[in-house]
């Protein structure tokens, strides 16, 4: 009698094992036969359109594979209809944990649909993301926020209805709030207020992604607005991960919230003597002659040249124009900077370098004589 239970149990155990081979290795395989072509090796870009097809082919292919296992093991099991029935019962008999009744077959139940709804949310959101599509950054950063609030909202509506699924009563739910209450008041204030101020970023939009700003040390661009903490890429590559709460409590220099155009100052030199009406006309064609220089915008005034002042080794000027984009700020500058120099060589114009003159004093061979 134990031989038998010895081999029936051994033949459960390692059929259920090779079912279970069999069935990711049929699932790996289908998964390959349904990628799209241009996502093997040597192929072009993946389109959003053929990776949410293949998202949801394989999420159908997971659910068949793993139904007809869990069958299969069954019948290795050698479970009757019987069998199966006093299970089911079994499983729908209620537990006690303290004053809460739980259901095994509505918890699992419970966490299907969660996983639904999850599923749902991540497919909406890339979903949305393609059809909204657009080249404005304006509205593609009110995409992102539209598309990222409306994939919390799912999330929480399924937590919800997962639980009450589950048999939970959501009344409860108010204990829970009254605990959580008392752990924000002690140690959860940070991560409130960032998610508060994640929402207020999502809706007022004073940051987007794409924008160039500046937050106390740290500068770059936006690469994503986030729940609890907003992505930074610095000029350097590096992310920084600022949270939300910082954007809002502190001041933040947002260079393209409005439009991309930007003013640069270039501050000039040049030697006493030199013909200062002259070298305002050089740099001002210099700077006309750039292509990203505005000239006939009324939003904006035109490149000028001040003189600045008398200094210690040279006459100062400054170059004060606007570029139509900021992003090649340090580019423009430089370009300008090799073209007033070329140009003052042309005219004979002097950069001059500061000049000092030490003297020595023989202090030694004075108090020789001196003695």
């Amino acid at each position: 009698r134990h031989h038998n239970f010895g081999i029936f149990f051994s033949r459960g155990i390692f059929g259920t094992l090779m079912v279970a081979v069999l069935g990711w290795l049929f699932y790996r395989t289908l998964v390959i036969a349904l990628r799209p072509p241009s996502m093997g090796k040597g192929g072009g870009d993946t389109t959003d359109a053929e990776f949410d097809r293949f998202s949801m082919r394989r999420v159908v292919v997971l659910i068949i594979v793993s139904l007809a296992s869990f069958l299969s093991a069954l019948r290795l099991w050698q479970l009757t209809p019987r069998d199966t029935a006093n299970l089911t019962h079994r499983l729908s008999q209620p537990f006690e944990i303290g004053d809460i009744s739980l259901v095994p077959s509505k918890l699992f139940l419970g966490l299907v649909i969660f996983l639904l709804f999850w599923m749902i949310a991540r497919l909406l959101q890339r979903t949305a993301t393609n059809l909204l599509q657009t080249r404005d950054p304006a509205s593609r950063g009110a995409r992102q926020s539209f598309i990222t609030l409306l994939a919390y909202v799912l999330i929480t509506i399924g937590f919800l209805v997962s639980l009450s699924a589950a048999g939970l009563d959501l009344s409860n739910i108010a204990i829970i709030a009254g605990a959580l209450s008392v752990g924000i008041g002690f140690g959860l204030q940070n991560i409130v207020s960032n998610f508060i101020s994640g929402i207020i970023l999502l809706f007022e939009r004073p940051i987007r992604p794409g924008d160039w700003i500046r937050v106390g040390t740290t500068e770059g661009y936006v690469r994503k607005v986030r729940i609890r903490s907003t992505i930074i890429e610095t000029f350097d590559r590096a992310e920084v991960l600022v949270p939300n709460s910082d954007l809002l409590s502190n001041q933040v220099v947002n260079l393209t919230l409005s439009d991309g155009m930007g003013r640069i100052i270039i501050a000039v030199g040049v030697a006493y003597g030199s013909n200062t009406k002259k070298v305002r006309e050089i740099i001002l064609r210099v700077a006309r002659e750039h292509p990203q220089i505005i000239q006939n915008d009324p939003r904006v005034v035109p490149p000028r040249v001040l003189f600045r002042d008398f200094g210690d080794s040279a006459l100062l000027f400054e170059l004060r124009c606007f570029i139509k984009n900021i992003d090649y700020r340090l580019v423009v500058e430089s370009d300008l900077r090799h073209a007033i120099d070329d140009a003052f060589r042309a005219e004979k114009i002097e950069i001059p370098f500061p000049q000092r003159v030490v003297y020595m004093h023989e202090t030694s061979q004075e108090s020789a004589e001196a003695t």
